[in-house]
């Protein structure tokens, strides 16, 4: 990896730091007052290395960017040092559907399908943790949808800044 990509990396990680340190605080805050809307900013953690990977197409800046993101907010997360395994779990989501085609083709449907693994796996672990089942169904599949859905949309979002940013000639151009 090159000099360039690694500031790239560490400027995006640092972005996705500002914007999700309040993100984290607010799941404190949403997830005890209205559980409901929890879901909603799940996924935010996977823009930035979205659009690190959009911009950059190179093996392992997902990852770089997640770490980034995990020890630029380390002082100042709620989550502490938890926050880095968590995002390594996003990274590392992240970058397997393209490791498995060899890094060579890069389709709108990798993103989707690795940020749709990361929701399933994290409505699992969700849904074991707070027991989802003791819920009304009603309630059960909605934090179901909207868990899936979160990192779906903020997929999209990163991928709408790459698109913008590779308009402006920043990064690669697609293929």
């Amino acid at each position: 990896m090159t000099t360039r990509e690694l500031l790239v990396c560490a400027a995006l990680g640092t972005l996705g730091a500002v914007v999700q340190v309040p993100a984290i605080w607010m799941f404190s805050v949403v997830g005890v007052a209205v559980p409901v809307l929890y879901p909603l900013l799940v996924g935010v953690s996977t823009c930035a290395p979205t659009i690190a990977q959009m911009i950059l197409r190179r093996p392992g800046v997902a990852l770089l960017t997640c770490l980034t993101v995990a020890f630029a907010s380390l002082p100042v997360s709620p989550n502490g040092a938890g926050g880095i395994q968590s995002l390594a779990v996003v990274g590392l989501a992240l970058e397997l559907p393209f490791a498995l085609g060899g890094y060579r083709h890069w389709g709108a449907w990798r993103w989707y399908l690795g940020t749709t693994l990361l929701g399933l796996f994290t409505l699992t672990a969700t849904w074991v943790t707070l027991d989802l089942g003791s819920l009304s169904p009603v309630l059960a599949y909605w934090l179901a949808g909207t868990t899936v859905g979160s990192y779906l949309l903020w997929t999209a979002v990163g991928r709408a800044f790459g698109h913008r940013l590779q308009a402006a000639g920043v990064g690669v151009v697609a293929a």
